[in-house]
């Protein structure tokens, strides 16, 4: 199973651990009528057993063995909450970036974030690229690309965004959680990332990402006329 494959599948078990839960919270009290025999083979309830939860099934495996009542709703309780504590140590172990990857915690006026700095150096190759010739590209580049609307811009001064975003329909409630900034350099390719781990973070990192703009005149992005710049407009 892929990393990703098992990150879901424990959000999966703990979405379906507290539906379950909430669902034998509603249910308990006296039994519905017909219920007072467990299926076939799984004993009966005990006599005066009215105000007994309701059984429900296990989380924890989707198998036709475990697809049956519980007779000790606190012992299965138990499975669920050593369950949870094994998903939330997973969980906790993947998604804390600062781990991941090497950076800083940065604080502005307007809170905190984080952010990480790669520098791709110029005596590497991109594929075929060769990364130190990007510093040598000619000033006058871009006015042939953009028919006369950039000029006389060196490369030093272009600014290369992509964002990753909690949704693709953008509009309210979608934002940006990670803004990638690419930038030529005579050392080679510097890539800046500005990361929001929680939405707190939100008005920190677009702060940074401002003032860290400001020494660009030439935005360059994928698709970004129609979907990053609107969005990262509209989160300000």
């Amino acid at each position: 199973m892929s990393e990703l494959q098992e990150q879901l599948a424990a959000l999966r078990r703990r979405m379906e651990r507290i539906l379950e839960r909430g669902a034998s919270a509603e249910g308990a009290g006296t039994h519905p009528e017909g219920a007072g025999t467990y299926p076939e083979g799984a004993g009966t309830y005990p006599e005066g057993a009215g105000t007994c939860a309701k059984p429900r099934f296990t989380g924890l495996a989707r198998t036709s063995a475990e697809r049956r009542y519980v007779n000790d709703i606190g012992e299965q309780n138990d499975i669920g909450e050593q369950q949870d504590a094994a998903d939330n140590d997973r969980l906790d172990s993947r998604f804390h970036v600062e781990e991941w990857l090497p950076g800083e915690e940065v604080e502005t006026t307007l809170g905190k974030h984080y952010e990480t700095e790669t520098l791709y150096a110029r005596h590497r190759r991109h594929g075929s690229a060769d990364i130190g010739a990007l510093a040598d590209l000619p000033a006058d580049l871009l006015e042939k690309l953009s028919d006369g609307a950039v000029r006389d811009v060196p490369p030093g001064e272009w600014a290369f965004l992509d964002t990753e975003t909690t949704g693709l329909a953008g509009g309210t409630g979608t934002c940006a959680f990670l803004v990638g900034v690419g930038r030529i350099t005579p050392e080679g390719f510097r890539v800046r990332q500005f990361f929001m781990r929680d939405y707190g973070e939100e008005a920190s990192s677009l702060d940074a990402l401002t003032r860290h703009l400001e020494q660009f005149r030439v935005l360059i992005t994928y698709n970004g006329r129609s979907f990053d710049q609107p969005l990262l407009e509209t989160r300000y």
